[in-house]
């Protein structure tokens, strides 16, 4: 079985007064349930590292958009501004070491500028991970999936995912109509979980907010150069489920192009950033 956790990143108000954004990003964080022991140890090591190195309490939750604010719960155990940012880059880092354990992530982005008025973000953004995960899922071998999310609109999720266990309208290049494909291999509601009680929503949380910088980034992190930190997860990417190289489903598509010529470029840690090595739960040194 694969373990599916989701956390979205700006809202799914349209722009103006309604949305203070421009974007809605669903992040998603994959397993294997045979992996899941594995993966929480090396959570927990890794946490412990950040504690040693930082004095960030391991129970307190990795909010990126708070470490790079500068803002939020998060700074009554930091220090300074730049261990925000160290601790987020080491994070981003961590995760893309886990591709070891068979990790993935698949990303949505919704560019709200360009679509129809009539679009509700949240149904299609929900809808196309769903569907990219029940095809992963297909062609892993038949296996099945459930999906955990951060603390979200539970009625209308679990209502739209029912929807699509019966009728999974998908595109057929031979016909003008699409076809069915019952999303039969997710089983159950999606279950909601508080990110303050899950490393692996967490984490989904960081792969969200690295994408919202790279695709708008702030002024903190266009100061430090860390828009290209979302690429530290490039082993992780599931290519296969979007139509460029950057493990993110983009809509309205026609913008895919856009994107797909960024550089990966990923920012270096300063010296006494980070002790990682070969050997460190933060997932080796940085790009040379």
């Amino acid at each position: 079985m694969y373990l599916l956790y989701a956390d979205e990143s700006g809202d799914k108000g349209l722009i103006g007064n309604q949305s203070p954004t421009k974007y809605f990003i669903l992040s998603s964080f994959i397993l294997e349930d045979k992996n899941w022991h594995n993966i929480l140890s090396s959570f927990i090591n890794f946490r412990r590292e950040i504690k040693r190195i930082y004095g960030y309490p391991i129970k307190k939750e990795i909010h990126a958009s708070e470490l790079i604010r500068h803002k939020g719960s998060a700074y009554e155990h930091l220090k300074t501004p730049q261990q925000g940012i160290e601790i987020y880059l080491n994070h981003l880092k961590f995760l893309g070491s886990l591709n070891v354990l068979n990790v993935k992530t698949i990303s949505v982005l919704i560019l709200k500028e360009f679509c129809k008025e009539n679009i509700n973000f949240f149904d299609t953004a929900w809808t196309f991970l769903m569907q990219r995960f029940h095809n992963y899922l297909k062609f892993s071998g038949e296996s099945k999936g459930i999906i955990f999310s951060d603390v979200t609109d539970g009625k209308t999720l679990s209502k739209l995912q029912r929807k699509l266990r019966r009728y999974n309208p998908v595109p057929d290049k031979f016909k003008n109509k699409p076809y069915n494909d019952p999303m039969m291999t997710i089983i159950e509601d999606p279950v909601l979980k508080n990110s303050v009680d899950s490393y692996f929503i967490q984490a989904a949380d960081s792969i969200a907010y690295s994408i919202s910088q790279l695709v708008f980034p702030n002024k903190i992190i266009r100061r430090n150069k860390l828009k290209e930190a979302y690429f530290y997860l490039e082993n992780l990417f599931m290519k296969e489920a979007c139509n460029n190289n950057l493990g993110i489903v983009i809509y309205p598509p026609n913008k895919d192009k856009e994107l797909i010529t960024l550089k990966k470029e990923k920012p270096f840690l300063k010296e006494g950033h980070t002790l990682a090595g070969p050997t460190s739960p933060f997932g080796g040194s940085d790009p040379q």
